[in-house]
């Protein structure tokens, strides 16, 4: 075959379509083949419709062929992943040259200055558990000091007055706490609500 049909070509990452104009081509009787040379033919009818020499080399079983009303479409696997900088070979035989790249320097410079927030994040919190467990620790230490040294009457007087007041108050005067229920006195900002 000498003169090729009108073709369009285009490229993806992974394929090479190519679309020929050939107007009422039936699937059924429309084949390709491809050499080892890069040299891939469409056949029509048995008849030869496109016969050229690729740039570079395709997966023949990975390609695909379909037909329209008005072209033949083939869709070319790339050997190698790489753009096509043109669809037909200047030679038969002769490849595409693939560069290689080498890289400078195995060295990869490392930021040495970044931060692990998570890191920083949890320390903060386990900083302020701290802090917070530290003042609740002596405020307890206080109340048991305060509680373990004191005769029973005294004992007697605070447990009464914490629980009668919900937790508002807490006396050591028993004489004072045994004569009645000790109300509730919630701070000033605030009201008691029974639920």
């Amino acid at each position: 075959m000498s003169a090729l049909p009108k073709f369009e070509w285009y490229q993806t990452e992974k394929q090479v379509v190519i679309s020929i104009n050939k107007p009422d081509t039936n699937v059924c009787d429309t084949k390709f083949e491809y050499s080892g040379h890069n040299k891939l033919i469409v056949i029509a009818n048995n008849k030869i419709i496109f016969d050229l020499t690729l740039a570079n080399g395709i997966d023949d079983q990975k390609t695909t062929l379909t037909c329209t009303r008005k072209k033949v479409e083939v869709k070319c696997q790339k050997i190698v992943i790489m753009p096509w900088k043109k669809l037909a070979a200047d030679t038969v035989g002769k490849e595409e040259q693939i560069l290689q790249f080498t890289p400078l320097s195995s060295n990869v410079p490392v930021k040495k200055d970044s931060k692990n927030w998570t890191k920083i994040e949890k320390d903060a919190v386990a900083e302020e558990d701290k802090d917070l467990e530290g003042s609740e620790a002596a405020l307890n230490k206080f109340f048991q000091s305060m509680y373990g040294g004191s005769d029973e009457n005294t004992k007697r007087a605070m447990m009464k007055s914490y629980t009668e007041s919900n937790g508002t108050c807490l006396s050591m005067n028993w004489d004072e706490v045994k004569k009645g229920k000790v109300e509730c006195s919630p701070p000033d900002d605030m009201e008691f609500k029974k639920y």
